[in-house]
């Protein structure tokens, strides 16, 4: 329909002293507080999603209810609250890891193995040490010149002593044996027991423990060094990854705090955003795992190392050991732990208690 110049005068007159302007300031503007469920949006509607490149056809004209525009929004800020309290799970989770790495630290440092004239000192991950003296000496009494003049003394020889047989002659066959005299009466066949024969025995015992079990001991050290340094590596790591959590921690407050501020995002960015944050959360969790699962077999495997070689050195000490300190004839003994013969010295004489079962 034609549109008067008459009409249009007379429409514009109306509009000018009955409507409101906004750019002028006739519409109230509300402030943030008054914001509520009770507000209404004016909008345009169109027969398809609103494109900027195209040439959008109308549909008709609408409100959208505060609540409705605000949904989308509240939804991403509880996402992004989720996220943020799961790093704080994360952050307590690897404080954790880290005392863990420091106490193993602390546990490997502790292992030591010393020997101090004849005490072995042996020191475990929980810093308790155990000595053993592993010296003794045969009295000057029982050393005889042959084991006819032994034999003969044995009245005068009480059981569980020693005795040696020391000789002038280099090549007796008799020279350097141990025995022990046993409970047999000493007008018996044989009052005393042959323990080992010392001129044959004494090298080559000192050598094998110096070529096999002393390198045991020093290998153990040198583990405990080891593993050390791996629970301090472990606990570098263990310190990188709480940075990297805590970073991640600051990045999500800020998202968060962008969320919750920024109403006017239109619902595609809102799904972008959302899919970018669901890689991003993803991307986080497989490397957290990742980490804790390379974390969880160097810890395994470096216990597993310890414990192996732990009982392959007890292991390795089954048999009691003697050799002789030629400078002053002392009788040398390395005794295994499993071993549960005593050494008593009472009024300056050996005793050496074993229990038989019978």
């Amino acid at each position: 329909m034609a549109v008067s110049d008459e009409f249009r005068e007379n429409w514009l007159e109306c509009q000018e002293e009955y409507g409101k302007n906004i750019e002028a300031g006739d519409i109230p503007v509300l402030e943030l507080d008054r914001i509520d469920e009770s507000i209404s949006l004016p909008a345009v509607k169109f027969t398809a999603p609103f494109d900027p490149s195209i040439d959008n056809q109308f549909d008709s004209y609408v409100h959208v209810p505060m609540k409705t525009f605000k949904k989308p929004i509240d939804d991403l800020a509880a996402q992004v609250s989720q996220a943020t309290s799961d790093l704080v799970d994360l952050k307590q989770r690897t404080e954790q890891a880290t005392a863990d790495a420091i106490a193993a630290t602390d546990e490997a440092s502790n292992v030591d193995a010393d020997l101090t004239g004849m005490t072995v000192t042996i020191t475990n991950r929980k810093g308790v040490s155990k000595e053993v003296n592993i010296g003794f000496e045969i009295l000057e009494r029982n050393v005889y010149p042959s084991i006819a003049a032994m034999n003969a003394n044995a009245a005068n020889v009480r059981p569980g002593e020693f005795c040696m047989i020391a000789t002038t002659d280099p090549t007796s066959p008799e020279n350097a044996q141990l025995w022990s005299r046993n409970s047999s009466p000493s007008t018996s066949e044989h009052p005393f027991t042959f323990l080992s024969d010392l001129d044959q025995a004494a090298t080559s015992a000192f050598a094998d423990w110096l070529e096999n079990y002393k390198p045991v001991i020093e290998a153990d050290h040198t583990r405990a060094e080891q593993d050390h340094s791996t629970a301090t590596s472990d606990h570098q790591t263990a310190t990188t990854d709480h940075q990297t959590a805590t970073q991640d921690h600051a990045t999500a407050t800020t998202d968060h705090a962008t969320a919750t501020t920024d109403h006017s995002i239109s619902a595609q960015q809102q799904a972008t955003f959302e899919t970018n944050e669901a890689a991003r959360q993803q991307t986080f969790d497989t490397d957290e795992a990742n980490r804790q699962q390379t974390f969880d077999t160097n810890e395994a495997q470096r216990q597993d190392t310890f414990e192996n070689n732990e009982q392959e050195r007890i292991a390795a000490m089954t048999v009691t050991r003697c050799f002789v300190r030629l400078q002053n004839m002392h009788l040398i003994f390395v005794q295994p732990e499993s071993d549960s013969t005593q050494y008593k010295v009472r009024r300056g004489r050996l005793k050496i208690i074993t229990t038989y079962n019978t």
